[in-house]
């Protein structure tokens, strides 16, 4: 998670759910300076949701590139 700290900074709230394990799920959530984690139950696939102001200039590749190395961090 250590990765997408930067790539969200910007970001007004981020939301995701993620498969952290294989039985184990972990709730993210960012936003206003707070950042919250706990278990969750079991979903069918990790998902993400950040939402910026509008007007923002957002580095997608940056954020993409961020996500693909949490996960790769994630499987060692």
């Amino acid at each position: 998670l250590r990765h997408l700290a930067p790539a969200v900074a910007s970001a007004l709230r981020f939301k995701a759910v993620l498969r952290v394990a294989e039985d184990r799920w972990l709730l993210v959530q960012h936003e206003g300076g707070a950042l919250q984690l706990r278990e969750s139950a079991w979903r069918r696939d990790s998902r993400a949701e950040v939402l910026f102001a509008p007007g923002t200039v957002v580095d997608w590749a940056a954020l993409d590139a961020a996500f693909l190395a949490a996960a790769d961090q994630e499987r060692g």
